[in-house]
């Protein structure tokens, strides 16, 4: 009987443990699920977070590329009327030097007219040089205001003269490029 005993004592133990056994396994599967599920919802909360800090970004980069955009059209209106203005000044400018030009054209074509008036009737000396006669005998030069007669002529004016070559310029033409040559050195 004692075995009896011992053996349905042993088969309680063995039953209280596989209990506590299956109660711990319970309780850590329990555990493990519970901490799956929190760790899922670490992880949907920290991507809701990561989006909302993503979209609040790409909110500001649009806001920022708005208003750039907007004062970018504002000094770009700015810059061309101030291109407008510029030209419309120039543009005046112009027409007043032109204006200024074409009255002092004007004056000087009257003031050149009213001198050849006046100057019309004086007398002219054809070809710029004076003779007269002393003593009955005709004699060159004879008004000191004149220009007197050329004593030379030189039938092909402004040709250019051949001058001879420096030694510089003759060095240079003859000057020899450089050819290297290895039995030189070796």
């Amino acid at each position: 009987m004692i075995r009896r005993a011992e053996r349905h004592e042993k088969r309680l133990l063995e039953k209280e443990k596989v209990q506590k056994h299956k109660q711990v396994e319970k309780s850590v599967k329990e555990w493990v699920e519970k901490k799956r599920e929190s760790e899922i919802r670490r992880q949907s909360e920290e991507k809701r977070f990561i989006e909302i800090k993503m979209e609040s970004k790409e909110r500001e980069t649009r806001k920022i590329q708005d208003e750039s955009e907007k004062k970018f059209q504002e000094w770009l209106e700015v810059k061309r009327e101030q291109e407008k203005t510029n030209k419309k000044v120039k543009r005046k400018e112009k027409e007043q030097n032109e204006r200024g030009k074409q009255i002092k054209q004007e004056e000087c074509e009257k003031a050149f007219d009213s001198w050849l008036k006046q100057h019309s009737n004086r007398y002219r000396v054809d070809d710029g040089h004076s003779f007269g006669y002393t003593s009955g005998q005709l004699t060159g030069y004879h008004d000191r205001a004149a220009n007197p007669v050329p004593s030379f002529y030189n039938p092909i004016p402004w040709k250019a003269v051949d001058l001879p070559k420096t030694k510089k310029e003759i060095k240079n033409k003859t000057k020899k490029k450089y050819i290297w040559n290895p039995k030189k050195y070796y």
